[in-house]
């Protein structure tokens, strides 16, 4: 995700984010937030419904915190310390709602099928078709 976009998030849930940026050998944070910006919203929403359920119990806000969030297999993966079980199921929650959200624009129309093996990307037709342009030109200018 765009740095800006990352940067809203840091700002707006500080103790969410207080690994980002950290040290890359202790923290995974270090990378930030490793998917698409199409995905913006559905972290947004989740760390203010965070948000709500640590109003509500101490010691959740105290002790919550991101530890990696990234693309994997085609959809968002939340990893954190700290929470309750509330938390846990609206981290679950949101990366199932990732099934069925363009990681690049964050369209909701049909997506174009995953492929069996390799990489998964979930992907809209038109931002399956910006990519393979893009892979295609390098592999292309690999070749040459």
């Amino acid at each position: 995700m765009k740095r800006e976009l990352q940067m809203q998030l840091v700002e707006a849930y500080p103790s969410f984010f207080r690994e980002y940026g950290g040290d890359w050998r202790l923290t995974r944070m270090a990378d930030g937030c490793a998917h698409g910006n199409g995905w913006f919203g559905i972290v947004k929403r989740l760390c203010e419904a965070i948000r709500e359920e640590c109003d509500t119990d101490p010691d959740a806000r105290e002790n919550f915190r991101f530890e990696q969030i990234k693309q994997k297999a085609g959809l968002l993966r939340i990893y954190h310390a700290g929470g309750n079980a509330r938390i846990a199921a609206l981290i679950q929650e949101a990366e199932q709602e990732s099934a069925w959200v363009c990681e690049d624009c964050g369209a909701t129309e049909a997506l174009v099928p995953r492929p069996a093996q390799g990489w998964v990307p979930t992907l809209c037709p038109r931002c399956f078709e910006t990519r393979q342009s893009r892979w295609k030109r390098r592999e292309d200018e690999a070749r040459s």
